[in-house]
């Protein structure tokens, strides 16, 4: 009998595989975890290209029954602090003459984000960014900034040349998840890279909120419930998630070989 119960105590260990032991882990992956899972191996292994849907797929799902759900089910809300009235309160105890007229006049152009226009009536493109350069001495990193990309690069530091070529030439790519060719183009390794992008996602894309409005706070949901015929229906909300295929060039390759 205990000869028995050793033998299958052996045989449950030895079933218990790498492969088996991961397949448990991505089990308890959320959507949004198993999202960055799946580009994480594709920065690993370069056979792997990931498809990743399209913006409508993304924002509406291919199921009607994420079209059917209520607004409540999308999204949560949460509360921001209105800066402009502090701002400008910091303003006139910071700077005085001209210098103040141009701060306490991008602020009231900032939008509700923090961002000011990209342009300015009849206010100079350098005088408009010598007037986010005194912003930044009384408000958040980043804030006045008249793009995502000037948002980010006011947040670190000038001699960061590394950070800012990933800014300034790769968010694109880096959005598309077109690891190959940003480091290709960057002329950065896989370590570089993942050190870069690591630290791109400490910085903030939205400086701050500047009025009372409640900002709203998106999140991906797991799984859709809804109410069809009087009983409740649930699907897996893989809408967000990137179709895996190969590489056209090694399917080529294979293709032709002997």
């Amino acid at each position: 009998m205990m000869d028995m119960f050793l033998k299958q105590q052996q045989q449950q260990k030895m079933m218990m595989t790498p492969q088996l032991q991961q397949s448990i882990e991505i089990l308890q992956y959320s959507t949004l975890e198993l999202e960055q899972f799946l580009y994480d191996q594709q920065l690993e292994n370069p056979l792997i290209e990931l498809q990743p849907p399209s913006f409508q797929e993304r924002i509406f799902g291919d199921s009607h029954s994420l079209v059917r759900s209520t607004e409540n089910d999308l999204y949560t809300k949460i509360a921001e602090p209105n800066y402009r009235e502090e701002l400008l309160q910091l303003a006139t105890l910071t700077f005085t003459g001209d210098n103040l007229q141009i701060v306490q006049f991008l602020i009231e152009q900032l939008d509700n984000k923090g961002y000011s226009p990209a342009h300015l009536s009849n206010v100079a493109d350098e005088q408009h960014y010598y007037g986010i350069q005194l912003i930044q001495q009384i408000g958040p990193p980043g804030i006045g900034a008249r793009n995502l990309q000037e948002c980010l690069l006011l947040q670190i530091e000038e001699n960061d040349y590394d950070l800012q070529q990933l800014i300034q030439k790769g968010l694109f790519l880096l959005a598309e998840r077109k690891f190959p060719e940003l480091m290709k183009s960057l002329k950065l390794s896989k370590e570089q890279l993942l050190a870069l992008i690591n630290r791109l996602q400490q910085l903030t894309p939205i400086p701050c909120a500047l009025n009372s409005v409640d900002n709203i706070e998106y999140v991906t949901p797991d799984i859709v419930v809804v109410i069809e015929d009087g009983t409740l229906q649930f699907s897996l909300n893989d809408s967000s998630l990137p179709t895996i295929q190969l590489q056209n060039s090694y399917k080529i390759s294979h293709l032709y070989s002997p």
